[in-house]
């Protein structure tokens, strides 16, 4: 959802700004912190948490990426021989398929699903052993970044809704209707996304690499299109099919791009030609968020339904009703073969893809009974989750015993809007600007950033950069 824009702090700043916008906006500093935690079995009590605990001597350990999305799931029927309906033709066959079929005669038909009854069904599940932690990290994440303030990017006078990053390359989208991409290592704004022509006529909602080393991207928005942008010039190829807003849209390395709508629709595309491939029906509300989960998408929408597509075929495998009111919240556990949901009610599920066995945990609650779960995150280098709530907490939950609540970190004191993890340690953001970074392996807070006044909604790291963008109009990036 995305709520009214506050009005940015007009304090000054020793920032170092880029970009093309005059607007004011708040210094990012580091300070010290109290991080205060509750245990599911003592009491509240604080504990002090410097803000220069012992570096950690980096490795080259990489997590392996994940299947491709053309793969064959595992533990299904073998391959039926393709068939001559169209509709049946599973997603690979359609996206090299050479063709000139209509996109509308190749929508596939979901096959009948079955609705889980509501009980919660205890899952039994063996992780894989982990071996010792290895650490890609720089040191200089466990202490702070090497600039405090950041550089900081005014990209609009307007909220940045969306951001992707690739490489060097950062793009972010904007309520303005524009986007604008950004070089984060030669600090410089290198195009803005938008032409009489060519671009958004309505908020940017949604913003996505194509993941091929070529700098393309794909943007969707409130005007029901998807603009698939030239890598070097300002000029893009608009995809159409959908009726209504764009919520979301993702593109994998072999050139498929799933996009998900308020018309109740997932639609498939392929980037090379320019395409539509594929429509996933079923929903019968807006389709809010989906990820890519061991060879399935896992969908979500406004009325609290989750639906499990086989990527292959097309087929829907399973619907899932447990929450009430919407998915706001969805992720996958790639390695475990698990995938979570989480919803306006506080709860969160998880799913066994194998089994398709559900069990739920109420983890944010008001005293009124009511609170949305709004983020989730796995660290599979520790095999903890971590939730985030609009009661603002974070609830950090170990995988491995049960999927019991392990500790409740209570340091934001606002709204949480994001979080992501990056190895063993948890990044999360707040509706009063500030940004707050957790070590699972001590369930500490590490050290928190100001970035500004208003609400931070995007989030991207890796080894060496934290790159976020939100209400300010700003992009921030921190070296480390």
């Amino acid at each position: 959802m995305i709520g009214p824009r506050k009005t940015p702090s007009t304090s000054s700043s020793s920032s170092t700004r880029v970009g093309v916008s005059p607007a004011k906006k708040a210094g990012t500093s580091v300070r010290p912190t109290t991080t205060t935690r509750t245990t599911a079995t003592t009491t509240t009590k604080p504990s002090s948490t410097t803000t220069n605990p012992p570096r950690v001597a980096p490795s080259s350990s990489r997590v392996a990426p994940s299947a491709s999305i053309s793969s064959k799931p595992p533990s299904r029927p073998s391959q039926r021989p393709v068939p001559e309906d169209p509709y049946e033709l599973p997603f690979q066959s359609l996206a090299v398929s050479s063709g000139k079929k209509s996109a509308k005669a190749i929508s596939h038909r979901p096959t009948p699903t079955e609705t889980l009854p509501t009980e919660s069904t205890p899952i039994v599940h063996e992780f894989r052993e982990v071996g010792p932690l290895r650490r890609t990290l720089k040191p200089n994440w466990y202490t702070g970044p090497v600039n405090p303030d950041g550089k900081v990017f005014d990209s609009s006078d307007r909220n940045l809704l969306c951001m992707s990053v690739e490489g060097n390359l950062c793009v972010v989208g904007s309520a303005d209707h524009g986007l604008q991409e950004y070089d984060i290592t030669r600090g410089m704004l290198t195009r803005s996304l938008y032409a009489a022509k060519y671009g958004h006529t309505e908020w940017v909602t949604t913003v996505a690499h194509l993941r091929d080393g070529t700098g393309r991207c794909v943007s969707g928005g409130m005007d029901s299109k998807l603009c698939l942008w030239d890598a070097r010039i300002v000029r893009c190829k608009d995809l159409l099919g959908h009726t209504m807003s764009i919520s979301v849209v993702k593109a994998r390395s072999d050139g498929i791009i799933v996009s998900g709508s308020y018309d109740k629709t997932l639609r498939i595309w392929e980037s090379r030609a320019g395409r539509e491939v594929g429509v996933l029906r079923g929903h019968e509300a807006p389709v809010l968020d989906f990820v890519y989960t061991n060879n399935c998408i896992l969908s979500g929408d406004r009325e609290g339904t989750v639906k499990i597509w086989d990527t292959h075929r097309g087929d829907c495998l399973r619907t899932i009703k447990r929450h009430k009111g919407q998915i706001s919240a969805l992720c996958g556990c790639d390695d475990e073969g698990l995938a979570l949901t989480g919803g306006q009610d506080g709860v969160l599920n998880i799913i066994d893809l194998r089994t398709f066995d559900t069990e739920s945990r109420v983890l944010h609650r008001s005293e009124r009974g009511v609170g949305a779960l709004t983020n989730i995150v796995y660290s599979n280098h520790v095999q903890t989750i971590v939730t985030a709530g609009a009661d603002k907490k974070m609830q950090v939950i170990d995988a491995r015993s049960g999927f019991n609540v392990r500790t409740t970190l209570t340091d934001h004191t606002d709204f949480i809007y994001g979080m992501i993890s990056n190895e063993e340690l948890v990044i999360s953001t707040a509706g009063n600007g500030k940004l707050q970074v957790h070590d699972l392996g001590s369930d500490s807070l590490l050290y928190e950033l100001v970035t500004g006044k208003n609400a931070i909604r995007c989030l991207y790291a890796d080894e060496s950069r934290l790159v976020c963008a939100g209400d300010e109009g700003n992009c921030i990036v921190y070296n480390y």
